[in-house]
């Protein structure tokens, strides 16, 4: 997973001056193809949304994605800013937060919304059934 998500972000972060500044933090995990799709498009909807919301013309900072092992045989994948936090409801239904629920369900997860320092911080808690 890894290998998989640095490329998608180097992807994501190919026509953005953010891209030295997007830190992937995987540990080392093996997870179904099943798996890996949904997760991929999570990552795709968040890392995007930071990448345009976080960091208002001017300014700059850190986009960390992590995928951790968590209590309960539960991973977590988040993506987290410094940047300008998210001043809106988090209930969105928008075309984006629907899909990244959709997507979490999929893979038996929920979606949260994580207190932050500073910034913004979501993440999706799902089980760890881990296997290739």
């Amino acid at each position: 997973m890894g290998d998989y998500l640095t490329g998608l972000c180097a992807d994501l972060g190919a026509n953005s001056e953010l891209l030295d500044l997007l830190q992937v933090d995987v540990e080392p995990l093996l997870l179904k193809t099943e798996r890996a799709i949904p997760i991929a498009l999570i990552v795709n909807e968040h890392v995007t949304n930071a990448m345009k919301y976080a960091y208002p013309e001017g300014t700059s900072g850190p986009i960390v994605l992590s995928l951790k092992k968590v209590a309960g045989g539960m991973l977590e994948l988040s993506v987290a800013d410094e940047g300008v936090g998210f001043s809106g409801e988090t209930t969105s239904q928008g075309l984006g937060t629907r899909l990244v629920k959709t997507m979490a369900a999929q893979i038996g997860g929920r979606v949260e919304t994580l207190p932050a320092e500073r910034g913004y911080r979501a993440a999706v808690v799902f089980p760890g059934d881990i296997g290739a």
